[in-house]
């Protein structure tokens, strides 16, 4: 499904691509493969390596990026409308053919790691964590951050992250929005040119929401961090389900 606003005046477009998928349909147990595998769309696609991809981006002026979110993983591409063609053809080298191979997992896997050491300690993180953990209940996809767990992220292997690609970085019910100084006949011809020849590989499992279990009363739930230098305080309703 293709959304085309044409905004004429700047020589700049944008295009945002919303994939479904993202955290909600992991497994507890690979908690973070979602966006371990966006943070991977990065890592080069094709016959270019990460620095040969970023350098072919920097050479047309635009920018990729990619991250997963509770329901879906969003893949933005911003640039020169001139550049438009060449840069929607890297857009679609990364999601066709990214280069999932093991010195760029294990880049990407340490960076993660890294970011999430640096989160634990905070005070925020740790409230956001507890009170999605105690709201929805173990087992659940929404109550695990959509970062995984310093555990999760060290246990997956490249197969997970590849499986994850597979499934769930495909066309099939995916939302292309464009917006900048490109006529309509402009814009299709090129979602034509670049994105029709992508497939989609593996057939999708429908995310089943269970109900959430409404406490009768008021609970709290206390997380003490000795030497914390914050203190957070989160208060977690039930809300309009999601549809």
């Amino acid at each position: 499904s293709v959304w085309h606003f044409d905004r004429p005046g700047l020589p700049l477009m944008t295009a945002r691509l919303s994939l479904p998928g993202g955290a909600g349909v992991v497994a507890p147990n690979e908690a973070g493969v979602a966006e371990l595998a966006a943070d991977m769309l990065m890592e080069g696609a094709g016959d270019m390596d990460a620095a040969a991809f970023s350098d072919a981006l920097d050479l047309l002026g635009a920018t990729i990026t990619a991250a997963a979110g509770r329901d879906a993983t969003t893949v933005a591409l911003s640039g020169l409308t001139k550049n438009a063609g060449p840069s929607l053809a890297l857009l679609s080298k990364a999601l066709a053919a990214p280069r999932l191979g093991q010195e760029s997992f294990a880049h990407a896997k340490s960076l993660h790691l890294e970011g999430l050491r640096q989160m634990v300690d905070l005070a925020p993180t740790l409230a956001s964590r507890a009170a999605s953990e105690t709201f929805y209940g173990a087992g659940d996809p929404d109550a695990y951050p959509i970062s995984g767990y310093a555990e999760t992220i060290g246990g997956l292997s490249l197969d997970a992250v590849r499986a994850y690609h597979t499934t769930w970085h495909g066309p099939e019910g995916a939302v292309l929005l464009m917006a900048g100084d490109l006529r309509d006949d402009a814009a299709q011809a090129l979602v034509e040119k670049h994105l029709s020849a992508w497939k989609q590989a593996a057939p999708r499992r429908a995310r089943v929401r269970k109900p959430v279990q409404r406490p009768d009363k008021l609970e709290l739930y206390i997380v003490d961090r000795p030497g914390a230098a914050q203190t957070v305080v989160r208060f977690v309703f039930p809300g309009v389900g999601f549809g």
